[in-house]
């Protein structure tokens, strides 16, 4: 309608616009050779949910500022395991990790990689929606650090390269592990949140995957992976918002932790070569955006090298 009025196009062609009218028009006008001669589209990923970048540092100021203990998931897997042996050593006296997996209470990792006065294992199987996640925390427990790391990638059934490989049980373990697990945290943990401080706040990290992105997929496949990873991004920005307007400060990061050769990852890193990251480095990694992550960056997408990721 608007592109009819021949005043409206007529000014269009004369004049030059200043940049808020440019972009109401670019939206009003319908997409034609002539109406949008002189209205440029606004430049690609210029959409306010993209995040400043995160410059990694240290999280051992961080470590140090906070009091409260930390809470990790899949903490069996190579990730997990190895961000456990890193924070055990460097929190302050009489802070404790929780470590939550399938089999953790019975895990070989409690008698050579994990201090028993530091680490408690809890099982958690959150591979079903009706598995509740355990009450294990003491009523006075304050938490400073939330880490969810279990995932699934291809199970049993393997990642899914067209509609017709598409499993509805192993599309429901995907959501529930790679997702719903997340949203359980939420509940039974987000109440137990150390308050912040002036200059620190309490953080829960998602470990997503760069294909959760729907902006940054151009190869498809890999169905129930890629839905249950963007999934996990949406909830995590829902948390940030939710938590943001009820005045109490957390920051919700999800981060794309590069390929890291684990259990998880091994039977798709073929020809990667060195874009592989160890265990070690992603799991420095990890902290060091904690360490560098500010309140700003709360509900935003990053990968290991701190830049922002789009949804």
């Amino acid at each position: 309608m608007l592109a009819k009025c021949p005043h409206l196009n007529s000014l269009i062609g004369r004049r030059p616009l200043r940049a808020p009218l440019r972009l109401l028009l670019t939206a009003l006008l319908p997409f034609s050779s002539t109406s949008l001669s002189s209205v440029p589209p606004p430049p690609p990923l210029s959409h306010p949910g993209i995040y400043p970048a995160i410059s990694p540092t240290s999280i051992k100021p961080w470590l140090k500022s906070l009091n409260g203990s930390v809470v990790i998931t899949g903490a069996t897997g190579g990730i997990g395991s190895t961000l456990i042996k890193d924070l055990q050593t460097q929190l302050n006296e009489g802070e404790k990790i929780y470590a939550l997996s399938r089999n953790a209470e019975s895990s070989d990792l409690i008698n050579t990689t994990w201090d028993p006065s530091v680490v408690i294992p809890i099982n958690w199987d959150c591979s079903s929606s009706t598995s509740p996640m355990p009450n294990f925390l003491p009523s006075s427990e304050k938490l400073k650090l939330i880490i969810h790391t279990a995932a699934l990638l291809n199970g049993l059934h393997g990642p899914e390269k067209n509609l017709k490989s598409i499993d509805p049980t192993h599309f429901q373990t995907s959501m529930s592990i790679n997702c719903y697990a997340l949203i359980q945290m939420y509940q039974e943990l987000l109440p137990s949140l150390t308050p912040p401080t002036s200059t620190s706040s309490p953080f829960f990290i998602n470990l997503s995957a760069r294909v959760g992105s729907t902006t940054d997929d151009k190869s498809g496949g890999w169905w129930s992976y890629r839905i249950s990873k963007t999934a996990s991004n949406h909830s995590h920005l829902l948390a940030h918002i939710e938590t943001n307007r009820q005045r109490y400060r957390c920051c919700f990061m999800s981060v794309h932790p590069g390929t890291t050769y684990t259990d998880l990852s091994r039977d798709f890193v073929k020809g990667v070569g060195g874009k592989v990251h160890s265990k070690e480095f992603t799991s420095e990694r990890i902290l060091e955006l904690i360490g560098g992550g500010k309140e700003e960056s709360s509900g935003g997408f990053f990968d290991w090298s701190g830049q922002s990721l789009p949804f």
